[in-house]
C-alpha cells in the first residue's frame, strides 16, 4: 500500500512572498486551522532577519507559542 505525507509551507513559503505581513494572531489561527484539517507536517517559519523577510519576524514567538500550546 502507498503511502502519501502532506506537508504544508504556507505559513512559511506561503508567506514569505506576500506583501501584508500577519499578525501572530493571525499565524496562530492558520495554524490551527490547518491542524484541524489534518496536516501532520508543517512548515511553520525561517529564522531570517526581519528587515530581509518581514513576515517572518515573529517566528520566534510562533514557535514557543504552538510548542507551549501543543505538548
Amino acid at each position: 500500500m502507498a503511502c502519501v505525507i502532506l506537508e504544508d509551507e504556507s505559513l512559511r513559503d506561503g508567506l514569505q512572498f506576500e506583501p501584508k505581513v500577519l499578525r501572530l494572531e493571525d499565524m496562530l489561527a492558520l495554524f490551527r486551522l490547518l491542524v484541524a484539517a489534518g496536516v501532520k507536517r508543517l512548515q511553520v517559519g525561517s529564522f531570517v532577519h526581519p528587515t530581509i523577510v518581514p513576515q517572518m519576524a515573529d517566528t520566534d514567538e510562533f514557535i514557543r507559542t504552538v510548542k507551549d500550546k501543543h505538548r
